[in-house]
Parts: C-alpha cells; structure tokens; sequence
C-alpha cells in the first residue's frame, strides 16, 4: 500500500499497531481527528500527536498520492482508476450517504438527520465516498455528489 489511514482506533489496537509499523517502512500514516473524551479516538488522536498528517477530508490524502494505480502497481502502462458515470455499487452506510446527496448539497448535520447514522461513521463513510472519487466537499463543509 502506499500510505495508511486510520479512521476510529483506541490507543492501543491492531490499527495502530498497523499504522506503526507503516511509519517504520517509511510510510504515510493519516489520522481522522476524533472527540478527545472517547476511548475509540484516543489512537487517532496520539498518532497525530506523534506526526500523523490530520485528514478533515479526502482532499488531504489525494494531494499527497494523486495516482491510484488498480491492482499491485507493478503494471508502469498506466493502469488508473476511472470514475464511471453509472450508479456505484454501493450498501450500508455509503449507499445512504450517497443516495441523501443525490442532487443535493448538504452539510453534515443534514447527513446525520438523512441518514441516522452516528457522527463518526458519516465521517468515516463520507472520508471513504471522496477517496472514490465518488463526492467531493465544498467551501462550508458541504457535500455534494461528483
């Protein structure tokens, strides 16, 4: 892989010991910032304590690794990612932030009454739909399909 990105982890879990490891190889480690009085944030929190880059979106990884080959990468003909024009298969999570932002522009309190979901998985989910390329967040912390 060429960097990893840790979401939601407590201090001590097998995500942060991944995001260790990676850092010995040389790796970029990214962290999502989380509540600082919740035990599933406190990995996070250190790993940007100790020098993890900060992602508040998708936008923060994509500067620093613009191409996203498919597959393992040993293929230098330029194998790359396409977005395709038709519906993405999506389930759970991502598919109803996808659908609430179908035609729509909407912040994250708007996801949270749309989709129900908890404010860290719309987060998560949200972090995930950007680095697909799949929607993309705009100037006031809205959202909108690509």
């Amino acid at each position: 892989s060429k960097a990893v990105l840790v979401v939601e982890c407590p201090e001590w879990s097998g995500a942060r010991i991944t995001a260790n490891l990676a850092g010995e190889l040389g790796k970029p480690i990214y962290a999502v910032p989380g509540q600082i009085d919740r035990p599933t944030s406190a990995g996070c929190n250190a790993l940007i304590r100790e020098g993890a880059t900060l992602v508040t979106g998708g936008h923060d990884i994509l500067d620093d690794i613009s191409v996203l080959p498919l597959g393992d990468g040993s293929n230098s003909g330029g194998n790359h990612a396409i977005v395709s024009k038709e519906k993405p298969a999506l389930c759970g999570a991502e598919l109803g932030i996808f659908d609430a932002l179908e035609g729509e522009t909407l912040r994250i309190d708007e996801l949270l009454s749309a989709t129900s979901l908890p404010l860290p998985e719309v987060n998560a989910t949200l972090l995930k739909l950007e680095i697909q390329g799949l929607v993309r967040q705009l100037p006031g912390g809205r959202f909108c399909q690509k």
